[in-house]
């Protein structure tokens, strides 16, 4: 399949060469806040989201993307993994981050509907994605893709809601 692209961005396969330019992300507090309750993500988990990237792409549809705008500037990342929340069966998640200098201004919802695209082009089916309550922004983001909230969940120790996805059914598909 073809790099996504949405909203003028162009995304590429996530590397083990990217970590430096993903601790940028998950070092800004200010984007942390949106992804956990710490100040800044852990170096160990920008580690291991660079692992799991890596291992899901073997499967069609799967992955984790960094997103440039045309300028060449790193706005964020979106991709499909495989996830396992307490007491349910795999799924596949959604996930996303965008640089803070880059909020308000659709890339998160743009780079879902790419990476989605390619969940619905490889018959993925129902997709998950959640968020921290107090993320409305994300919960937006979600909205827009047709997902539906399900409820609250406790990930990581935090409480997150829950939102579904029927494979095809994303306005941004």
């Amino acid at each position: 399949m073809r790099a996504p692209r949405g909203g003028g961005l162009r995304g590429r396969p996530v590397g083990a060469a990217d970590y430096v330019l993903l601790r940028r992300l998950h070092g800004d507090s200010r984007a942390a806040a949106t992804l956990s309750a710490a100040g800044v993500v852990a170096p160990s988990r920008t580690r291991s989201l660079i692992a799991r990237a890596r291992r899901a792409r073997h499967r069609p549809g799967l992955g984790l993307w960094l997103f440039h705008d045309g300028g060449g500037r790193f706005v964020g990342y979106c991709g499909l993994l495989p996830v396992r929340l307490a007491g349910r069966p795999a799924e596949i998640e959604l996930l996303y981050a965008v640089m803070p200098r880059f909020w308000r201004r659709g890339h998160a919802g743009a780079m879902a509907a790419a990476v989605l695209r390619r969940a619905d082009a490889a018959g993925l089916g129902a997709v998950v994605a959640f968020t921290l309550p107090h993320n409305h922004a994300s919960r937006r983001v979600m909205a827009g893709q047709g997902f539906a909230p399900l409820g609250d969940i406790v990930h990581a120790g935090l409480r997150h809601v829950l939102y579904r996805r029927a494979g095809g059914y994303g306005r941004g598909s």
